[in-house]
């Protein structure tokens, strides 16, 4: 992994002292009737004494502030002691300078007003610099925390003064630089870019930031591997250094940062890096800190350790830890932690475990402490991320060893878990919590490779436990979590839920009004800057509502953050002794499953061979891609593939479970969440032989997946909502423009597909022949509108939706369902992922009878980014989905079988299982009996049956009301007529 660029990030630091050098005191702070004449002309002297006696423009600020006191002009007095911070730092007394941010701060809360227009400017400015002060002393969350109330004051006048800009923009990059400083990488590319659109603003604004801007956007770029984007920046930062003056005091100096900034780029070309390392070395040694030399020089030794010049490697890692110990200050530990944390790599890659351990433990000891029962948790986050970093090198270094502690390794994976679930509460972007989940994957891959090396018949609960615990943490956090935030939600007020909902959708439609604008073959630049501008405003916007919801309300805070997995013993209580769930987990090198059943559990690993991952997409490629059907080779080689798959990831467990199952829930990861496992051989094939007779999965089992064991749990303990009506469903037709538009189509295959065709005739008899079933109500072709589900689909029970899928691998949020064309209305005719987030859906089932529902971007350690994901986050208990591009006909078929099934009060995994082989036993085509046209529909979450009453049952109760009415009528005359 690249370094972390602290290096950089401190210079950044640096840039911004000469940045109060420059513009502070800050002239025209206050109006000109504000100042008084005495206090403006001391202001003036001290300013013209700065550069050459510090001291003596001390002297002079004093004075004035002692002016304004005596006068007690608060603003006044609060505004010139902005003054004193320039000769204080010029003076070596940052001690002192920082007092006096903070006295500024203290006063600016007492005194003054952000919503006063006068006093806001300057209430604004030192919130700015008190978060300043923090970063100063690594207080990254409340830096950032500062920073923020600052930038909500400052965004709320009317118009900022061009004075302001720099302050502004320096702060925007102090507070991208403490993201970055935390990991959140994501979040601060939002920053540093609004960083650079500020510098834009201000003509007269120094051209070498506006180099740093484009250059810190490339860093974080880089760290979160995307490193096309990273050159891209990097580039436009050379580019824009080129025209700046080498006679720039600056221009030397960061040219050879960008060198030694660039070194991470390279970190799997060590020539390249090397080369820029030298020339870092070169400058940074002899006119820089001593911490920015060890970077440079641990740098080098990390390109040479890459070459295996391992000695030469070493003497480069000693010197820049010599040097980082000999420049550190307490809030600066990073160029030690590197050299440190590099050092340990090294070791590491010459197979010296113990050394490398060494120096593992001192790196993680500068984050930590050194005892574990310091409160590991009171850390700034900085160090717990680093520190995560660590423990992931540690435990991988552990599986290589033959004896090490157990208790050891089990303290330190429980310890991962905590820093992640801290770190997850401190990110912001969803982009960079998927790439701490990666990072976590990692760790639990190293967790459970050792529990399972290390198993015996005395620890075998414990081990279970904890690699149960493992896989299950690593599995969808970000899904699980945005679950547990929509049910903290509901103990809220209902106007602060209806906020939170407006939040979120324009949010959603000026991400999706910026991502159709990003995408034109010619974007217009200013339209997608003005965009991304109002887009970050409401981000930020938004966060601080919802941090105002996590201050007022500890209940929902905490509801929010609860830390719920559930056990495997939990899993094992509520089977059936027809059940069993499999727990997957796909890393590196194993792929490890846990087998439980009610009276039994099974634990495997599974290596990860090169064969085993060619035999997984040859299979996923024999099923869904239809062109080879009709080639003998690919039948054979689909067989082939289908029953080495068997015996390698299912049947080394299913040996050792009970015969009497034939029902089971699946937990896939990685690769192996595109896997219809209904379509595996269970049984040896011998030639000649059929699609309709061979022995598939299916007819031994009912297979339902979920995406953990807890949401799973949660799923089955979930109590539907009620609602009024039964099923609804919706078969739109099209324009060609409307598909061709969206996305290339494909190629008309010999069986139409649900995306290999404008129309799907089919769909519509399928949609006609479910509502006649279920008494439900569907919607046919030019009425099957986007605007009706959104108004009718929280109502119903069952949705049904025969249409067009179309998949954005990249933007995940923005696949979508087809609808009809729709015109004189807010609707587009397209379903997104991101629309379907802010729905309110109580279905007990949602059918999506269309292409590549199920699939999507693959993202390690929360799965695949699919349309499902949003619909079980609008409250879903239950999906039938498709894992590929389905056929018309077949698919048509195999759905009405289903409802069939179901209407017989079959579970929904039982009913779907029965629905596909009735359409096996119906094909009279045989190569319509390949897998291809029915395994591709998979049923995830709660598998339980599902009542098909019609939805008039309510008029029942009605008429039966009014019968009841007549009765008690006529007995009611017959007891009048007694009387009379």
């Amino acid at each position: 992994m690249p370094a972390h660029p602290f290096s950089f990030l401190r210079s950044m630091k640096f840039l911004f002292l000469l940045w109060i050098l420059w513009v502070l005191p800050l002239p025209n702070l206050l109006s000109q009737s504000q100042q008084t004449d005495k206090g403006s002309l001391l202001r003036e002297k001290a300013l013209s004494l700065l550069n050459e006696r510090p001291d003596s423009s001390l002297y002079y600020v004093k004075l004035a502030c002692e002016f304004y006191l005596s006068r007690e002009d608060t603003l006044s007095l609060i505004d010139c002691r902005y003054d004193l911070m320039a000769p204080y730092y010029l003076m070596g007394q940052g001690n002192a300078m920082d007092s006096i941010i903070a006295l500024n701060w203290d006063w600016a809360q007492k005194y003054l007003s952000p919503h006063n227009p006068e006093e806001a400017p300057l209430y604004g400015y030192a919130a700015l610099a008190q978060g300043y002060s923090l970063t100063r002393s690594n207080q990254i969350l409340e830096s950032i925390s500062l920073n923020e109330q600052g930038f909500e004051v400052l965004e709320n006048l009317d118009s900022i003064p061009a004075n302001y800009l720099p302050n502004i923009a320096e702060s925007y990059t102090i507070t991208g630089i403490g993201l970055s400083e935390i990991g959140d990488y994501e979040e601060a590319i939002k920053y540093h870019r609004k960083s650079l659109q500020t510098y834009k603003q201000n003509p007269s604004m120094d051209p070498i930031e506006i180099v740093a801007a484009y250059y810190n956007i490339g860093t974080d770029w880089n760290f979160r591997f995307q490193l096309d984007s990273a050159k891209a920046y990097f580039q436009i930062a050379e580019k824009y250094l080129a025209k700046i003056p080498k006679e720039h005091p600056e221009y030397k100096w960061f040219q050879e940062y960008m060198n030694k900034g660039k070194t991470t780029l390279f970190v799997n070309q060590p020539d390249s890096m090397i080369l820029y390392a030298k020339k870092a070395i070169g400058y940074l040694s002899s006119r820089s800190s001593s911490g920015d030399s060890s970077l440079a020089y641990t740098r080098m030794g990390l390109a040479l350790s890459k070459k295996g010049r391992f000695e030469d490697a070493k003497k480069n890692l000693l010197t820049g830890l010599r040097l980082s110990r000999s420049a550190r200050l307490v809030q600066d530990i990073y160029p030690e932690h590197y050299a440190l944390f590099t050092l340990g790599n090294l070791y590491t890659d010459q197979g010296n475990f113990p050394k490398a351990q060494e120096y593992y433990d001192m790196a993680l000891a500068l984050h930590l402490g050194s005892s574990r029962n310091e409160n590991l948790m009171a850390t700034e986050v900085v160090e717990k991320y680093e520190a995560l970093r660590i423990i992931s090198k540690k435990m991988s270094c552990y599986t290589l060893q033959e004896n090490i502690s157990l208790q050891n390794a089990i303290y330190y994976s429980n310890l991962a878990k905590k820093l992640i679930f801290e770190l997850r509460k401190s990110f912001v972007a969803e982009g960079s919590k998927l790439d701490l989940a990666k990072l976590s994957h990692d760790i639990f891959e190293s967790s459970i490779t050792l529990f399972n090396q290390h198993s015996t018949p005395s620890l075998t609960d414990s081990l279970l436990h904890h690699a149960f615990s493992s896989i299950e943490a690593s599995k969808y956090i970000l899904l699980h979590e945005a679950l547990l935030h929509k049910e903290a939600q509901l103990g809220l007020p209902l106007e602060l839920r209806k906020q939170e909902r407006v939040y979120k959708r324009n949010i959603a439609y000026f991400e999706k009004r910026l991502y159709d604008a990003s995408k034109q073959k010619d974007p217009n630049v200013e339209k997608v800057e003005n965009l991304r501008e109002a887009l970050f405003l409401l981000q930020q916007n938004h966060k601080r509502f919802t941090d105002s919801l996590e201050r007022l309300y500890p209940a929902y805070y905490k509801q929010k953050y609860a830390v719920k997995q559930t056990e495997w013993r939990d899993i094992q209580r509520i089977l059936t002794p027809s059940q069993a769930f499999l727990q997957y987990f796909v890393g590196d090198s194993s792929i490890f499953v846990m087998g439980i059943h009610r009276e039994k559990v099974v634990f495997r690993q599974i290596p990860l061979t090169v064969s085993l991952t060619e035999t997984l997409t040859g299979y996923l490629a024999s099923l869904s891609h239809p062109q080879a059907l009709e080639s003998t080779e690919s039948g054979d080689r689909y067989v082939k593939q289908a029953r080495a798959l068997y015996q390698e990831i299912l049947e080394p467990i299913l040996l050792k479970l009970p015969e009497t199952i034939h029902q089971l829930i699946i937990s896939p990861d990685g690769m192996l969440s595109y896997v219809p496992f209904e379509a595996l051989l269970d049984a040896k094939v011998e030639a000649p032989w059929r699609y309709s007779e061979l022995p598939y999965l299916l007819h031994s089992y009912a297979i339902s997946y979920t995406h953990s064991a807890t949401n799973w749990m949660e799923q089955k303990e979930k109590i539907a909502e009620k609602v009024s009506n039964n099923w609804l469903g919706f078969a739109p037709s099209y324009e060609e423009a409307q598909i061709k538009e969206s996305v290339q189509p494909l190629a008309i295959d010999r069986f139409l597909t649900r995306d290999g065709s404008v129309q799907l005739p089919h769909a519509q008899e399928e949609i006609s022949q479910i509502s006649a079933l279920t008494k439900g109500d569907g919607f046919f072709q030019q009425t099957a509108l986007e605007s009706d589900f959104h108004t009718l689909a929280p109502n119903y029970k069952i949705l049904h939706l025969a249409t067009h899928g179309l998949v954005e691998d990249q933007d995940p949020m923005y696949s979508k369902l087809v609808f009809a064309p729709q015109s004189d209305s807010g609707y587009d005719g397209f379903l997104h992922a991101y629309e379907i987030y802010n729905m309110q859906l109580p279905a007990d089932l949602v059918v999506l009878s269309a292409c590549n529902t199920g699939i999507g971007k693959l993202e390690k350690g929360e799965g695949i980014m699919s349309l499902s994901r949003a619909f079980f986050y609008a409250g879903v208990k239950s999906l039938v989905l498709s894992l590929w591009s389905v056929a018309d006909e077949s698919t048509s078929e195999v759905m009405v079988n289903f409802y069939k099934e179901l209407k017989e009060g079959k579970t929904k995994d039982m009913a779907l299982q029965s629905a596909k082989l009735k359409y096996l036993e119906n094909q009279g085509v045989a190569l319509k009996s390949h897998p291809y046209f029915w395994a591709g529909f998979v049923l995830k979450g709660n598998s339980e049956a599902i009542s098909l009453k019609s939805s008039s049952y309510r008029y029942f109760w009605l008429i039966g009301l009014l019968l009841l009415g007549i009765g008690i009528g006529l007995l009611w005359k017959q007891l009048a007529n007694r009387k009379a």
